[in-house]
This record gives C-alpha cells, structure tokens and sequence, in this order.
C-alpha cells in the first residue's frame, strides 16, 4: 500500500504553533496569528473546541485533502489541518494586509485603479473556484485577504464549502451561543446572501449564488462600507432583500464607472438565471480594466505603499517618544504642564476627531451603553461637546496614572486619525 503523502503533509500538531497574537474571532472560537517553523506566519482558525469526533475525523481528512491541493494565486491557501481534543482547526497562509473592508476603511481612499485590479483578481479566483467544482457560499470583503503589494486571495473556503468542515463550525457556534446569548449575528452574511436562499432554506447554493455576492461586493469597494447600514433587524433585512431591495446605487455613483454599475445590476439580479457566469464576467471586466484602469496601477499602488509605511513610522516615533508620562485632568484651559498629558495633547483631539469618536471610544475601553448615553446626552450640544465629554469622561475614569499619550495615541492609530497623532508628536516634543 502506498504511503499518503498528502496525509503527511495537511495533518498537523496544536504543539508545532507558537501563537503570536490573537486576531479576531466569528462570534465562535479564535483567529491567531501563529508561527510555524517550516511554514513561518500562518493563519490558525480553531473550529471547534469540542472532545474529539472521531467518527468524523476520516471525512474531515478527505475534506482537508480537497481543500489543500486547491491551487490557484487568488485563492487563500490550506496548510494543514489540526484535529485533536479541544482543537479542531485549519491552518491558512498569512496575509498581511487583513481583510479587504479592513483595508477600505482606511483613512487615505484606495484608488480606482487598484480597485480595479481588486476586482479583477476576485473574479480570476471565483473562476477558478467554480472551475473546480467548488462554490464559495460565504463571498463577502471580510473573506478577501490582501497581501502587501494590494494583491488579494479569495479566503474561507473551508467552512464554506465542506461539509464536514461546515458540521463542526455549526455544532461550536450552537454551544456558544447556548454560554452566551449575544453572540455574532449573521448579518454581515445575510447582507450578501442571494435572495433565492433567503426566500427558501430547500434552495441548493450554485455558482448563481455567489454571483449575486459578488455584485454587493462590488457596492461595498465603492461604498467602504457595509450595505444596509440602516436595518433595524436581520428579519427586516431578509423580507426588504426578498422583495427586491438592493444597496443604494446613488452612494456610490460619483465614484465608480458605470460600466461596474451595469455589471453590478446585473449580477444582483433577483432571477439566478438572469446573472452572468464568472467566466462571461471576466471576459468583458478584463478588457474594460486593461483599457481603462490597468496604466495606472503601479503608481497608485507605490503611492499607497508609501503612506502604509508613514502610518507606521508616525507610530514608531510615538512609541520612541515618553508618550506614557502620568496625566493630569486638565481644564479647558490650557495648561503649562507639558510633562503629562495636557490641553495641548488634548485640543486637537477635540477640534479634529469629530464623527470618528465613537471608534475612539471603543478603543479606549468605553461600553456601547456609554457611547449611547454620551450621544444622547449632548445631542442638542453637537458634536464636538460629545468628543469633549468622551474624553472628560475617559480621564476621570483612568486618573491621573492611568490616562496616558500613549494610550490615547494608540487609540488614534486603530482608528486611523494620523493627522491628529502628528499634532500629539509636536506637543510631546516641545
């Protein structure tokens, strides 16, 4: 009998990881960061923390055999799999960039040209997917990874697209939400569901279906945002898509070629048979690109390069700088104490974060219940005063010890307001 060499290459140990940092989570189990000494940075997402299945484990071998010899630049690929007790998990290759909506909620916008190229190289990968007989079932900017040079490859595939794999993620996602009932909702999905499969849970996914993701995919690069921002609820969300609303096409009008606006109507069409194959996509979208958007990529790319690695020098000079120096509450005056944090750090916080502070919030540890009593409280005052009171509020609750430069320039940097940490460099130095 010949040795599977396949079998050596996928099947992996919890023990040959050592986990760098914790990345994000699906509302169930963990997303690491891990590093692997053949393989160097690698994805982890743990499935399942359940006791061993062993009756599930030859399927689930197959499944990762599948998956691994899936090949293709566009698409993430599978390492290996680790299947032991308490640790079901598949291991991915590292993408530096993080996930695309990520990458679209930068502060500086992403040119159309590389866009562009964006959406092209989900296209070839969707090609190549169905081409193999595999339909994604999950397409959405959150499972399109992308590298350093703004390269992308089409993520997620596994829990997606096999079904033992798939057993286990809705078996881990039913014990979570059974120990905590506020568990990630489906939305985000949801909004890129085909309405085929909210109308009737019997419909088989068929290429149609990611088709008709793809066409909000192409609404949310334009929009940098997540659609139906306004839903009140997923049930309002699956009857309005039902009858037949889509995202907001004047949002996005000013910024996107109506050649993509076509393309877009036609694949969000509400009858499967009406949408394009990714094929027929690719055919049209790749001369457009190539006539249109493709002279302008290198250097739009090279730009945006440029202002990656100026964000993170800001930081470093931040970090370099006695940024965690004890802080006083200060007044609305200024303050001559430019050892702690003062007014002087504080001012163009509060003159220039505006309609971020929310996000700033967040990272400084307030509760959504406090964002919403701040937004209320102040809402005849506008909202400078709610960035003023937020930060008031932040230094009674840290005291002079614990509300730092640091912490607050950390704040600034998850949410992208370099403009504003430039201001606290200048008042550090001085």
């Amino acid at each position: 009998m010949q040795p599977d060499v396949f079998l050596d290459e996928i099947k992996m140990k919890s023990t040959d990881f050592l986990t760098t940092r914790y990345i994000d989570s699906w509302g169930f189990g963990k997303v690491s960061l891990c590093f692997h000494k053949i393989h160097r940075n690698v994805i982890l997402k743990n499935v399942y923390t359940g006791p061993k299945c062993i009756e599930y484990d030859e399927s689930l071998l197959e499944e990762g055999k599948m998956m691994h010899r899936l090949n293709h630049h566009r698409v993430v690929k599978l390492l290996g799999v680790i299947m032991e007790e308490g640790s079901y998990s598949l291991v991915m290759e590292y993408m530096k960039k993080g996930n695309l909506m990520q990458v679209l909620k930068w502060e500086i916008s992403i040119p159309l040209s590389v866009k562009g190229r964006i959406i092209l190289e989900t296209i070839e990968g969707m090609c190549y997917l169905h081409g193999e007989g595999v339909i994604h079932k999950d397409l959405k900017p959150e499972n399109i990874l992308v590298d350093d040079d703004f390269h992308i490859k089409i993520a997620d595939l596994g829990v997606a697209s096999f079904k033992m794999w798939s057993k286990l993620t809705k078996e881990e996602r039913n014990e979570q939400r059974k120990m905590n009932s506020a568990s990630k909702s489906s939305g985000g999905t949801l909004c890129y569901m085909a309405p085929e499969h909210l109308n009737d849970v019997n419909v088989k996914p068929t290429e149609k279906s990611d088709v008709y993701s793809f066409a909000i995919v192409l609404w949310a690069i334009f929009a940098n945002k997540e659609p139906y921002e306004n839903a009140i609820c997923e049930q309002q969300l699956i009857i309005c898509i039902t009858s037949g609303n889509r995202p907001k096409v004047e949002d996005i009008i000013e910024y996107c070629p109506k050649e993509i606006i076509a393309l877009m109507k036609q694949c969000w069409a509400a009858n499967p048979e009406v949408r394009p194959t990714f094929a027929g996509i690719e055919e049209n979208f790749r001369s457009f690109y190539l006539k249109e958007l493709e002279e302008n990529v290198d250097a739009d790319v090279k730009s945006l390069k440029k202002w990656n690695l100026d964000q993170n020098a800001v930081f470093k000079r931040l970090q370099s700088l006695q940024i965690d120096c004890t802080a006083i509450p200060p007044s609305r005056s200024n303050s001559d104490n430019l050892s702690s944090l003062t007014d002087k750090h504080l001012d163009p916080v509060r003159e220039n974060l505006g309609k971020h502070w929310k996000k700033c919030a967040r990272k400084l540890g307030f509760t959504e219940p406090q964002i919403d009593e701040i937004d209320h409280d102040y809402e005849r005052d506008g909202l400078k005063e709610k960035v003023y009171q937020m930060l008031q509020k932040w230094l009674m609750r840290e005291g002079n010890k614990g509300a730092t430069v640091g912490k607050l320039a950390h704040a600034l940097y998850q949410c992208s307001r370099i403009d504003i940490l430039h201001y606290l460099i200048v008042a550090s130095q001085n």
